[in-house]
């Protein structure tokens, strides 16, 4: 009889590495979804805090804007840098 306790051991832990592999195989994929939705969230947050602070520079005061944004003086205009992520 220790033959077929063997093979029922054995099925039984073949069972649970199977579900345990499903289990962290799904919740690395939910993870993956939230930080992707969560960067998502965070780009357009960013980009209407960028467009606000445009609107407040172009309506400040000539003399009060930064470089490249209007300043009566010689200095050259900065050019504006922008991160991006890299793309899934």
């Amino acid at each position: 009889m220790q033959p077929l306790a063997d093979e029922d051991r054995r099925r039984s832990l073949d069972e649970c590495l199977r579900k345990t592999d499903e289990e962290v195989e799904g919740r690395l994929s939910r993870s993956l979804v939230q930080l992707a939705n969560s960067r998502d969230a965070l780009r357009d947050q960013l980009g209407g805090a960028r467009r606000a602070a445009e609107r407040l520079l172009r309506e400040a005061d000539p003399d009060e804007r930064p470089l490249g944004l209007g300043r009566s003086d010689d200095r050259p205009a900065l050019v504006p840098v922008v991160a991006v992520g890299e793309l899934d």
